[in-house]
């Protein structure tokens, strides 16, 4: 797993190790350093991602969650929970769950849960941009941005999602938006949720020597 300060991290659970890797110059993996944490050995479905230089692993089985600075934290109802994409570097990670949208901070000590209004199974992986976490829930088409300033918080049903949509969040830069991978269906997160339907207007003509500053979606 790569974070988004480039650090590469692997986990060796078997050994209860976790350890990191930069590339060099000539893009070969150069070790970091190599942390014991004798309780991965334990767990049964582990995921991990990190938050800025944090590694971060938790095993949906048991609810652990452990990071690479010594946190540690056990959430309730794990079952069906997705860990966030890496992420900036943040004070919290992001876990969402089937009714409710965990931030967990990097210490272990504290956990909010954020409920939403219908459970969804299973949650797709949140992701965090900026000072927002961004979830949704596959089966009930709930949709939850949650940020640090409660202000640019949403909770909303996706508009228009289809019966057997598979959901997926990407990023570019600052912008987050949600995709149906079946559909192509696209919806404008940092928008309210507004739904991509004038492709046709991101493609110029063929032929066109110039391109032209057009304000669209």
């Amino acid at each position: 797993m790569v974070g988004t300060d480039d650090t590469i991290w692997a986990a060796d659970y078997a050994a209860g190790k976790l350890a990191s890797f930069t590339l060099d110059d000539d893009g070969t993996a150069v070790g970091e350093e190599q942390i014991e944490i004798p309780e991965l050995s334990n767990m049964k479905k582990p995921q991990i991602s990190a938050v800025g230089n944090t590694a971060v692993v938790f095993d949906e089985a048991s609810g652990e969650l452990l990071t690479s600075k010594g946190g540690k934290a056990t959430l309730e109802n794990a079952a069906n929970a997705r860990i966030q994409a890496p992420g900036p570097d943040s004070g919290n990670v992001a876990i969402a769950l089937d009714q409710s949208l965990a931030t967990v901070s990097l210490s272990g000590k504290d956990i909010n849960y954020q409920q939403v209004d219908t459970a969804g199974t299973p949650p797709i992986v949140p992701v965090r941009v900026g000072s927002c976490t961004y979830a949704a829930w596959q089966t009930s088409g709930e949709y939850l941005r949650f940020c640090d300033d409660p202000s640019g918080n949403q909770s909303t049903l996706i508009p228009e999602m289809t019966e057997g949509a598979e959901l997926a969040f990407r990023v570019n830069r600052d912008v987050v938006v949600l995709n149906d991978v079946h559909s192509g269906q696209v919806w404008l997160a940092n928008e309210g949720m507004e739904i991509v339907s004038n492709w046709s207007d991101l493609e110029p003509p063929a032929g066109e020597a110039e391109a032209k500053e057009e304000e669209t979606k």
